[in-house]
């Protein structure tokens, strides 16, 4: 019983002291900082804020950002530290435009065609 308490509090020491240590490390500021400028971004800050723009200019330990909102706002910079998690937001792709087009032509045709059934119904 002694040795299965012992083994799984090493266990747990071990694995908290390896979370610290993974905390401490910034993988997601590193992330940021090596995207190439004008990438658009989503980022989770430390204070649990979340903010979505695109990518100005990467400086040694910071970066500037262009916040996406409706009403035009200055660039921010944020310390490298400060980002939680960052995700890089993708355009729409070429297979959803195809499919859009595709069903609003569809639309477009039982449209017409029902048009024309009613003219000539009556």
């Amino acid at each position: 019983m002694k040795k299965t308490t012992a083994g799984v509090l090493t266990a747990i020491l071990v694995l908290h002291s390896s979370h610290a240590a993974w905390g401490q490390s910034n993988l997601a500021g590193e992330f940021v900082s090596r995207l190439p400028v004008g990438t658009n971004i989503r980022l989770k800050l430390d204070d649990g804020a979340t903010l979505t723009g695109t990518l100005m200019a990467v400086e040694d330990d910071a970066i500037i950002v262009k916040r996406r909102a409706r009403t035009p706002e200055p660039p921010i910079t944020l310390t490298l530290n400060r980002i939680v998690d960052a995700d890089v937001q993708r355009g729409s792709g070429l297979g959803k435009a195809i499919a859009i087009g595709a069903a609003v032509g569809v639309g477009a045709t039982f449209g017409v065609l029902f048009f024309l059934a009613a003219i000539v119904g009556d």
